[in-house]
């Protein structure tokens, strides 16, 4: 997934079209990366890969977005559409999205064991 997928999937939800926030996506994106870093690296863990070493930034839309599917099918596109839609003045409906980006990241979550 690139970020002006993850972009349009957040427009979506939004029920809006994704060329007025693209402007600002690309760090808008980088903070949710920052906000579930951990649990993409649980999930990597749970399937037997590598962690990723450090928290990735998208520095362009064109970028690829690299998390796992688990995480970035729903609940990225659901923390960015929180971070796009900050300003409204909606707060019903944000606390709705916030919510609903809560719930996807715990959805995605794994727990991994590490003996030492």
């Amino acid at each position: 997934m690139t970020g002006n997928e993850l972009l349009k999937r957040a427009a979506a939800i939004l029920q809006e079209s994704p060329g007025g926030y693209a402007g600002y996506a690309p760090e808008h994106i980088s903070l949710v990366l920052a906000e579930t870093f951990e649990v993409n690296n649980r999930i990597r863990l749970s399937k037997g890969m590598e962690e990723l070493p450090a928290i990735p930034a998208l520095a362009s839309l064109d970028d690829a977005v690299p998390y796992e599917e688990e995480l970035a099918g729903l609940a990225l596109p659901l923390g960015l559409a929180c971070r796009l839609y900050a300003d409204a003045d909606n707060n019903a409906m944000l606390s709705l999205y916030k919510q609903e980006y809560a719930f996807a990241v715990n959805a995605a979550d794994r727990c991994v064991a590490r003996f030492e």
